[in-house]
């Protein structure tokens, strides 16, 4: 009797262990599959990218800093390098462009508010502008051109700035700004708005 007693003690005591085992096993394949949500690309359930309004890029950019990004007076249009990369990102990701003109001071505020996705205007790799918001790799270097620059960036290298992980920044990255490097069209768009190649190998 005693021995029987004995051995449905330690048949409970594995049971336990093994259910305490796989709740663990469990949580920690849970916690894997969201964190790889998170850096997989900000997609919906369809396989779309997820912006603020579906289908649309929302891009921030101050259209008071020629020759990156300025109105043109004769189309009344968005346009310059930063104008031009917006399109070809835009486009990559099989999204309608939808520029917001904004402040230089409001640029990366506003992508608290919501107002746009991301911002494409000039924003340097500053310290403080790196631990606030997510950005791709530096795209390009202004210093070349900083004396015809409106707005005189603090950091010379520049990038493409969103929210902290939501995902857009690296479906941005990898699906747009790297083939655009590749393919030669960011160079391109650089030596005709600019006069000069000012993009990062």
């Amino acid at each position: 009797m005693y021995a029987l007693t004995k051995t449905k003690s330690e048949v409970k005591t594995v049971k336990n262990i093994r259910r305490k085992l796989g709740a663990v096993v469990l949580a920690t394949v849970l916690m894997i599959i969201s964190l790889s949500g998170c850096s997989a690309g900000n997609t919906s359930s369809d396989g779309s990218i997820s912006t603020i309004e579906k289908g649309v890029l929302k891009v921030g950019m101050n259209l008071n800093d020629s020759p990156m990004s300025y109105l043109n007076t004769d189309t009344a249009r968005p346009d310059g390098f930063e104008a031009k990369v917006a399109e070809q990102v835009a486009e990559k990701l099989g999204l309608k462009l939808e520029i917001i003109d904004t402040t230089q001071k409001n640029l990366l505020k506003s992508l608290d508010a919501d107002i746009y996705d991301c911002v494409i205007s000039s924003v340097g790799m500053t310290e403080e502008n790196c631990e606030k918001y997510e950005a791709t790799n530096a795209y390009a270097d202004v210093s070349a051109i900083e004396d015809e620059l409106t707005e005189k960036p603090k950091n010379t290298k520049i990038a493409i700035f969103g929210k902290k992980n939501n995902g857009l920044i690296q479906a941005i990255e990898k699906q747009a700004l790297e083939p655009l490097k590749e393919d030669g069209t960011l160079s391109e768009i650089s030596k005709s708005s600019l006069k000069e190649n000012i993009i990062i190998k």
